[in-house]
């Protein structure tokens, strides 16, 4: 629950119009104090707007959700999988020249940041490419 709170956070940070508001209060819904997340907003924000940063990178390669991406598997038997971490090869198995960023990140369930964050690495390594379509002439 920490987690999605945080995701969601993320998501809503990143709006482009909305009305939100934060509301202090003692009296939390029995759901809410049964979670007893403690988590302090400011430290939310921060990360937040820490992630916002970061995408202003990542979007520079993924700017599309419907992109397409290839695996480069020469690249990654060279590199040696043992060299990734658990989530990149998640995410790597998912990339297969058929499925989206949009496909990977539902498939994968990590989160759109998360994904998106680990594609760029993916791509900055060379272990991943983006697909190129057929032009018509």
């Amino acid at each position: 629950m920490t987690k999605q709170t945080k995701d969601i956070s993320y998501e809503m940070i990143t709006w482009d119009a909305g009305v939100f508001s934060f509301k202090a209060t003692e009296d939390l819904p029995a759901i809410a104090q049964e979670a007893d997340l403690k988590l302090e907003v400011d430290n939310i924000l921060m990360e937040c707007f820490r992630k916002v940063d970061e995408w202003r990178l990542i979007e520079k390669e993924i700017d599309d959700f419907d992109l397409i991406l290839l695996r480069n598997d020469d690249a990654v038997m060279k590199m040696g999988r043992h060299k990734l971490m658990k989530e990149e090869i998640t995410i790597l198995e998912l990339v297969n020249g058929r499925n989206s960023v949009r496909d990977i990140i539902r498939k994968s369930r990590l989160g759109s940041f998360d994904v998106s964050k680990i594609l760029y690495r993916l791509l900055s390594a060379k272990l991943i490419r983006k697909k190129i379509s057929a032009v018509a002439l």
